[in-house]
């Protein structure tokens, strides 16, 4: 709940245990508590009610598109390695051409200032500085909006070899099916339900009816139910 309403609960009666290297979804309606659940979850909004127990060595990487930034100044190298030619990606060390060139940056393009980058470009930019972090839990919010298909790709790919916990709230049923194996599902009758399988199996079992009705202005209880079957 929220300081100006705090009768107004917008997740109760929710437990939920994360374990390592657990993939999980978030789906629901915009406007439904999605980022509210993962911004609880890493401390930045604290919950009027319950408690959050952190494991230890736990280094959240938190990743919004919208609001990630790139310095215009340097390029594409620098951004990556302020001084040398590797960089370590996912424990292994790589020469930082190549490791743009997965995110199709040529060797001209890498060396140009950041100003020169297009939107698409700047991007895959802040997913290729993304991976480069020291960090064992990744936490994506919305990260597909406004990719092109060889970008989407990319992502998806890397995400998969990622030896960390993910979290990812997403629209994209493809990208979800190819990244996590569970859901969390924001319903419009104020319920999160958690499924055990993919964005597919999860709509091959329910539909999604109950993620297409409007979400009223005013939030109201969410209480946790829970998918008993495992459905591949």
């Amino acid at each position: 709940a929220y300081d100006s309403d705090l009768n107004n609960e917008i997740i109760s009666k929710f437990n939920l245990k994360i374990k390592k290297k657990d993939r999980i979804g978030i789906i629901g309606a915009n406007g439904s508590g999605k980022t509210t659940l993962i911004k609880i979850i890493q401390r930045i909004i604290l919950p009027t009610k319950g408690k959050i127990k952190t494991g230890e060595n736990i280094n959240i990487k938190y990743f919004d598109q919208n609001k990630e930034a790139i310095d215009l100044s340097l390029s594409p190298w620098t951004t990556l390695t302020s001084d040398g030619d590797y960089v370590n990606f996912l424990d292994q060390k790589i020469h930082v051409l190549s490791y743009l060139k997965m995110f199709l940056f040529d060797e001209k393009k890498s060396l140009q200032k950041n100003s020169a980058l297009s939107g698409g470009e700047k991007v895959r930019l802040l997913l290729a500085k993304l991976f480069l972090n020291d960090h064992n839990f990744l936490i994506l919010d919305e990260p597909t909006n406004d990719l092109d298909f060889y970008t989407l790709n990319i992502l998806k790919n890397i995400i998969k070899k990622y030896d960390g916990t993910v979290l990812i709230i997403s629209h994209d049923r493809y990208f979800l099916d190819n990244t996590i194996d569970k859901l969390l599902v924001f319903e419009n009758n104020y319920k999160i339900l958690k499924h055990e399988g993919n964005f597919s199996s999860y709509q091959r079992k329910f539909g999604l009816g109950k993620l297409k009705s409007k979400i009223t202005n005013k939030p109201r209880k969410q209480s946790v139910s829970k998918s008993n079957n495992f459905i591949s």
